[in-house]
């Protein structure tokens, strides 16, 4: 159960699905490949670990790239993505010490970041690290401190009912039905307000897993009917299997035995549907017992037959021991007596082989705890190390107070001067600050003005001339021209359209009227070579956002065609992990980035003032004695 929580838990990386998992990862490790900037190198190589989470070997030489290369780039965010996929990585290979470490180091970098949904994340992750260690209430404190930080903002609203719902399932691990129930009752009371989902439909397997426990048979029935109500009303078929098994389970218990064969049916169907094998051979047992119940013998010996075929294929011991011990009953109770004993040597032969394994686990989840252990006492011994230095540098601190009460007068002296020079540096702080508001604002109007004016010489230059030409080739007899001058009319009015507004970014949003603008300058005379690229764009932007970032783009390609004399651009957009950063670059001369903000003309503050908008910032990479200039924009997305 725990394990099927995982997906749910681990907030990995959101842009990375199972459609076409070789071609993405060959897609991923071009990029390694390409001169990109190390922001996105870093965040390449936490896909990349992420893809490779269940090869142990390739996931932990990625990380270490990944790491090396995010740590030389001061890049928080990506440490933070790295660190916590390589505790899944070792989440999923049993090395739940390690995962913690991992989660642990992950843990700091959102802390630094002081984004409460990344806190939030990698608590809940800790959690499932530490239950699957038997520590049940550190990973209790977890869950509870994740649910602290999801409380704290918008982002973790969708992640608070999995919350509770991963604390009731934990209290029901450490059979507390009560508690389990409490934050059972609280996931739903969320979960109940949203749309049918598979979140809610597994909150009620959870209440009816509870009623079930405690043997009140018609509540648990009453909640997995509610289960499998929703899984029929999304389509979930794997979901109908388990809820209609768990219904059938029930009646089989009270005696219901035609309820249950019909539920028990229902269940088959969905799981041979969804290719659930595991499943399907479990419901096959299932049914033999039913089937002798109601006086079915050999439609028994034949799911008892289609069981064994299944659990042979499969070479699950746990589904064999459940087979052989059902099948030692069932001959048992027609009695042939002979054939039920020898079944019943076979179900002990792999119930001990189970019941053996069970100890070896528990063996290795001992051993863990006292690794666990044994850092815990060291790093309590180090606190204690420390403890003793500040208690003796507290105690020269004593000592040295004496000569303090003298030199606080002038030391106060000295804070009285300091502070009315900060007080003065704040207001002229203060109001170079509302010069520069006031200079954006400006630029802005001016900006406006300037697009209204060249529009309307546009209209008065182009359209009117050709408008009167028009006019009087009309008032001729030559058809041929006019002809032509409709056509120039209509290009031209292409022209301003595009200019005024690129349709296609109306239409198909940022990438595409992006792609659009950089082939629409590859194909004018003497102009540069332009290369355009995107990654993980897959979904369309609010229309002003959009809008705003083609302008600013549109604004710094204007400013390298115009005085960089570069041969190459290239404009680069990658969207991961709830953030867009735009790379604009060129290969022409480089300039002193001061010159931008001391510049007269409004072109750089009204890009200032677009990003300032979007709460977006804007890096500047170049220098006047090499070649070549970066622009880097970043945006949050989430």
């Amino acid at each position: 159960m725990k394990r099927q929580l995982l997906g749910l838990l681990l907030l990995c990386l959101a842009s990375i699905t199972h459609a076409q998992p070789q071609a993405l990862v060959d897609s991923l490790l071009r990029v390694t490949a390409q001169p990109v900037h190390d922001t996105i190198r870093a965040t390449v190589y936490a896909h990349l670990v992420y893809h490779h989470r269940y090869q142990k070997e390739k996931a932990l030489a990625f990380g270490e790239t990944g790491l090396a290369i995010a740590q030389k780039a001061n890049f928080t965010r990506g440490s933070y993505n790295i660190y916590n996929q390589l505790g899944v990585v070792y989440d999923l290979s049993g090395d739940y010490a390690l995962a913690v470490q991992n989660y642990m180091s992950a843990l700091e970098h959102a802390v630094l970041m002081q984004r409460p949904d990344l806190i939030g994340a990698v608590n809940t992750n800790l959690g499932l690290s530490e239950w699957n260690m038997g520590n049940f209430e550190r990973a209790l404190t977890h869950y509870f401190k994740a649910l602290e930080q999801f409380k704290k903002n918008d982002r973790g609203v969708d992640y608070i009912h999995n919350t509770y719902n991963n604390i009731g399932l934990l209290y029901y691990d450490k059979h507390d039905l009560a508690k389990a129930e409490e934050f059972n009752n609280k996931a739903l009371a969320i979960l109940d307000t949203l749309p049918d989902s598979y979140e809610l439909a597994a909150a009620y397997t959870n209440k009816g897993n509870i009623h079930s426990n405690r043997n009140e048979h018609d509540a648990a029935i009453a909640a997995y009917l509610q289960s499998y109500e929703i899984h029929e009303r999304i389509g979930n078929n794997y979901g109908i299997g388990v809820a209609s098994f768990n219904i059938a389970r029930i009646y089989d218990d009270v005696g219901k035995y035609g309820l249950a064969l019909e539920y028990a049916l229902r269940s088959l169907d969905a799981r041979t549907k969804t290719g659930d094998r595991t499943g399907s051979a479990g419901t096959y047992v299932l049914l033999s017992g039913l089937y002798l119940e109601l006086g079915r013998v050999l439609d028994g010996l034949s799911a008892l037959d289609t069981a064994e075929k299944m659990a042979q294929s499969l070479q699950s011991k746990l589904l064999f021991a459940r087979l052989y011990k059902n099948k030692a009953n069932f001959y048992a109770k027609i009695n042939q007596h002979s054939q039920a004993l020898d079944n019943y040597k076979i179900f002990k032969v792999y119930d001990d082989s189970l019941k053996l394994e069970q100890t070896g686990k528990q063996v290795r989840e001992l051993e863990v705890r006292f690794d666990v252990a044994q850092k815990d006492e060291t790093i309590a011994k180090n606190k204690l190390a420390i403890l003793d230095q500040k208690i003796k540098l507290q105690k020269q601190t004593y000592l040295a107070a004496g000569l303090s009460v003298l030199l606080l007068l002038l030391v106060i002296l000295g804070l009285m001067w300091r502070s009315r020079y900060q007080y003065k540096q704040k207001e002229l702080l203060a109001q170079e600050r509302l010069k520069e508001r006031q200079a954006r604002i400006e630029a802005v109007i001016s900006a406006q003005e300037a697009e209204k004016t060249r529009f309307a010489a546009d209209l008065h230059d182009g359209m009117g001339q050709l408008l009167t030409a028009l006019r009087i080739s009309l008032g001729g007899e030559q058809p041929e021209k006019s002809q032509s001058l409709v056509e120039e009319l209509y290009r031209e009015l292409r022209h301003l359209a595009y200019n005024i507004m690129p349709q296609t970014l109306v239409r198909k949003g940022l990438s595409d009227a992006l792609r659009e603008l950089c082939e629409r300058i590859d194909q004018t005379d003497k102009a540069p070579r332009v290369h355009f690229n995107t990654f993980g764009l897959e979904q369309r932007l609010p229309q002003t956002h959009e809008q705003l970032l083609y302008r600013v783009v549109q604004e710094l390609m204007t400013n390298i065609l115009k005085y960089a004399d570069a041969s190459e651009i290239s404009l680069n957009l990658v969207a991961a992990d709830g953030e867009l950063n735009i790379m604009l670059e060129d290969d022409g001369q480089g300039f002193d980035p001061m010159r931008l903000t001391q510049s007269k003309g409004h072109g750089w503050a009204n890009v200032q003032s677009r990003l300032d908008m979007l709460n977006a910032e804007i890096d500047v990479d170049s220098r006047p004695d090499r070649k070549g200039s970066t622009f880097s924009i970043t945006l949050a997305t989430a």
